[in-house]
């Protein structure tokens, strides 16, 4: 009876360390959420994202709908070579209908994803909150020109957010055999 409140008080322990380091982890990740977003409302607008504001082919028409923003993308996709539809239409939706401080709140959100996503792929989720530290400095000053491809709007939707979307994938492919047992996922 004893070794078994020996072992109930070890697994006691255990669960007590894992939610701390949990509760730092999460601490360390709103403070990076409130530094992105305080730096992203510190990060003017450029010409591209003023371009965006507008219907692409209807100049200067302002985008003030969606259907706005339809008609700017499918003039994209027709007279563009990019491929990043996708990406322009989320960049119009923010420019001209939801505006600037709904993107910083929304891409702060989307950093702290990308980092997640970095954390459970290089399998350091489960460790200290010092390796989130680590990581988030070598994002921050490995990340080729960081401004323009995780704060300035058309930069961060075109970089940021698609690798996010890329690394969720990547992170999906790799667990679909943890997560199939899940009834919520389906075949994509």
């Amino acid at each position: 009876m004893s070794s078994n409140i020996g072992r109930l008080g070890i697994i006691i322990h255990k669960l007590n360390k894992i939610t701390e380091m949990r509760i730092k982890n999460n601490i360390v990740l709103f403070i990076v959420w409130l530094i992105i977003c305080l730096f992203n409302f510190l990060t003017p607008l450029s010409a591209d994202d003023y371009c965006y504001m507008m219907i692409v082919g209807q100049e200067p028409a302002q985008i003030d709908t969606l259907g706005d923003v339809f008609t700017s993308i499918t003039y994209h996709y027709t007279h563009s070579t990019t491929g990043r539809s996708l990406v322009h239409a989320l960049i119009q939706i923010f420019a001209g209908i939801l505006g600037k401080t709904v993107f910083c709140i929304v891409n702060a959100l989307m950093f702290v994803l990308f980092v997640q996503l970095i954390r459970k792929l290089a399998n350091i989720y489960g460790k200290s909150y010092l390796y989130t530290i680590i990581l988030i400095a070598f994002i921050w000053l490995f990340i080729p020109a960081f401004a323009e491809t995780t704060l300035w709007l058309s930069g961060s939707v075109n970089y940021l957010w698609a690798t996010t979307a890329a690394l969720a994938f990547i992170y999906l492919i790799n667990n679909i055999e943890k997560l199939s047992n899940r009834y919520y996922l389906y075949p994509i």
